[in-house]
């Protein structure tokens, strides 16, 4: 075979991390976003800081995630944290996706509160690098994306919007 038809090391699929590996990118997530300025703003105001996720592969890790670790990671961490739903392997953004819409699209929420949707901000992250490592690629994207989306400047730039 020519050398053009032979994936670059970068190209390879990266092996899945392993379940330590999750964790360890889920607990650096909501440490982010514990420190972030928006969980600051919220604790200011006497606000919960909600987290709405969703789970996405093999059912026996998910079960342990939302029955076990999140709670106990949210709780460590003054987070107010609601699982909307496991999906099997296969499923990508999109459900998440399709949870913001809805939750954006309705005039008030039953869950996690009754509280009239119109004066939320919503902001979706992402867990990148929990299915595919990539040699830590994918921890500096993930770390970069939820400052900024957590930032001073995106909360103030939507509060004004």
């Amino acid at each position: 075979p020519s050398s053009s038809s032979i994936p670059h090391e970068s190209q390879q699929e990266a092996p899945p991390p392993s379940q330590r590996d999750q964790q360890a990118i889920i607990q650096d997530q909501l440490d982010q976003i514990q420190n972030s300025y928006v969980a600051k703003k919220q604790r200011e105001h006497g606000r919960p800081v909600w987290i709405l996720y969703t789970t996405v592969g093999f059912e026996e890790s998910s079960v342990l995630m939302v029955h076990e670790w999140m709670p106990r990671w949210c709780l460590e961490r003054r987070l107010s944290c609601h699982h909307l739903g496991h999906y099997g392997m296969g499923h990508f953004e999109n459900v998440t996706l399709d949870h913001v819409h809805a939750y954006c699209q309705a005039t008030t929420t039953p869950s996690p509160s009754n509280n009239n949707n119109s004066n939320r901000i919503v902001v979706y992250l992402h867990n990148k690098g929990s299915h595919h490592f990539r040699n830590g690629t994918n921890h500096a994207w993930r770390r970069s994306l939820t400052a900024a989306a957590t930032s001073e400047a995106c909360i103030t730039a939507l509060s004004t919007a």
